[in-house]
This record gives C-alpha cells, structure tokens and sequence, in this order.
C-alpha cells in the first residue's frame, strides 16, 4: 500500500459520508454491490445519488468488458473486495485489475472499504486495490473498531493527492478531528509491536469461534449452507426457498439477532439465508443460540 496521507475519522460511516458529501452531487450514478452493506447504501442516498446494484458472484462485484455498456456511468464506485459484505467472497485479482482499469477509463473513484481484512483464516490476502492503483483513483478505508474494540471510535482514510486538501478542510468542519488522546496511545501500541501481536491472537481466537459456530450448525442446523467462511468476523448461510421470514420473526421472538440475507439486497433478492456473526460470542453462547435455532427450525 503506498504510504499516501491519511485523513483520521471516528468510525468508516463517517468515512463513508464524508466521501459521499464531497465526491456526489445530486443525480450522480454510484455503483454499489449487491448485496451490500446499507450504510454505504444510506450515506450515497442521504447525498442524493443515483444508486445502481451491480451483482455479486463467487469472485466479488462482477465487472468485466461489457460493464461499462450494461449500467450507467458511475462518479463513484463502493466495493468491500477483501470480504464482501454480506456474503463474504474475497474479489479475485482478475477482477480487481479489471475494477481499476474501468474507474480510469470512467474517471470514478472507487472507495475501497477494508473493514475486517486483517482476518483471513485460510489464505493469505490479495494485495488491496489500493496497492494496485497506478491511476490515482482509489480511496482506501480502514477502522481500528474491528481490530481493537468498537468504543475507540478511529476509523482512516488512506487518499489520493488530490484529495487531500479537500477531505481535510472538510473533516476540520465535520467535527475538527478524532479523539488525540486515543490516537497516541493507538500509535504508541502500534509502535511498540503490540498490534501486529494482537492480531495473531484475535485471528486464533476468532478462528475457534468460527469453527465451533459452523460445527454446532452441522451438528444442529444442516438445513443452513455456510458460505465463504474463509476470513472475517460474521460468514452467510442460505436456508431453504420460503423459510427466511418465519424463521426471522421465529427467532427474534426467541431472543437471537437475526440478520436476514434479502434486507441487504437493493434489486430481487437471490436466495434466502442471513448473516451470523460470531466474533464478540463465547463458546457457551455459540452452542446456546445454535440450539435455540435448530429448535425454531424443527418446529
């Protein structure tokens, strides 16, 4: 990644609407994946921007010649290629040249959101969009609130040249700038060595939680297909055609935060399941809330 400036925020909603702010005008076309994540979908609405979903499939957002002919030119460009979200594929590098040479020939800028990338469990990461940017056309987004914990509000943007002046006088109005107090003591545990240490534990800890959430589903729930389980802190599973509201409107009754699949989708939605998150869980509760839902499941 080149080691561009960096623009501190208090959480990547705040990156998110701060680019949609200064980057949309009223009517402009925003291409965002589908499914996605509904902040990026709120922050471009809230700027006015005309939203096209561009679909998904097992190597990420699916761009390829015929793009650009297919949907509206874009003035900017959402796209989570570490670990999409929701469904958690990984964009292959095909597709991410492929990404970059159509934002250049489009003059779009593409955020490039980052949110849990330091957790892959099975292979190691692609290099980012960013990295590969020889055009000057990516916004970089990462957060420590995965990494670290949720309440440390710092989130960062990793710019362009010609961005920086404008995001920063921008984020000066927005609210002047992040904590300082926590952004050093983040740098001082950064520098220390103790961050790349922590994400060594985060990944073993993180990975056992995952194993034991997709055991307890086979063991429990073989009526749910995990899917893309490979990295992050939350994977997909599909159910069967029909099941998802009822066992939705089932399982909040009954305590669990259920996460429909079809509430991310902008266009029909194509198939049914929800998203699982595991990370924050211990063992018991894992094992707890799987056994309440193979209760809904059965009847």
């Amino acid at each position: 990644m080149r080691r561009w400036p960096n623009c501190d925020l208090s959480s990547s909603q705040q990156a998110i609407q701060l680019t949609a702010q200064l980057l949309i005008d009223a009517g402009d076309t925003v291409w965002l994946e589908d499914p996605g994540y509904l902040g990026a979908r709120n922050a471009m609405a809230s700027a006015g921007a005309a939203i096209c979903p561009i679909p998904v499939d097992a190597e990420g957002m699916q761009i390829d010649e015929y793009t650009a002919t297919k949907y509206p030119t874009p003035k900017l460009i959402y796209t989570t290629p570490s670990h999409q979200y929701p469904l958690g594929m990984a964009m292959s590098l095909t597709r991410r040249m492929a990404l970059l040479e159509q934002a250049a020939a489009m003059k779009a800028w593409i955020i490039e959101d980052d949110y849990d990338g330091e957790f892959q469990y099975e292979q190691r990461p692609l290099p980012s969009l960013q990295g590969l940017d020889t055009q000057g056309r990516v916004i970089y987004m990462g957060t420590f609130s995965k990494v670290l914990f949720g309440s440390l509000r710092l989130a960062y943007l990793v710019l362009p040249p010609e961005l920086v002046t404008p995001f920063t006088l921008a984020r000066t109005a927005f609210d002047g700038h992040s904590n300082q107090l926590m952004q050093a003591v983040t740098a001082d545990f950064i520098n220390g060595g103790h961050f790349a240490s922590h994400l060594r534990q985060m990944r073993t800890l993180y990975k056992s939680r995952r194993d034991l959430l997709i055991a307890q589903l086979a063991e429990h729930c073989p009526q749910l297909t995990p899917v893309n389980t490979s990295g992050g802190l939350q994977f997909a599973v599909w159910c069967p055609a029909g099941c998802e509201a009822e066992w939705t409107a089932a399982g909040i009754a009954q305590g669990l935060p259920m996460r429909p699949l079809s509430k991310f989708y902008l266009g029909e939605p194509q198939g049914e399941g929800f998203l699982m998150g595991y990370s924050s869980l211990g063992n018991d509760t894992i094992r707890l809330q799987a056994y309440t839902l193979a209760k809904i499941i059965h009847g």
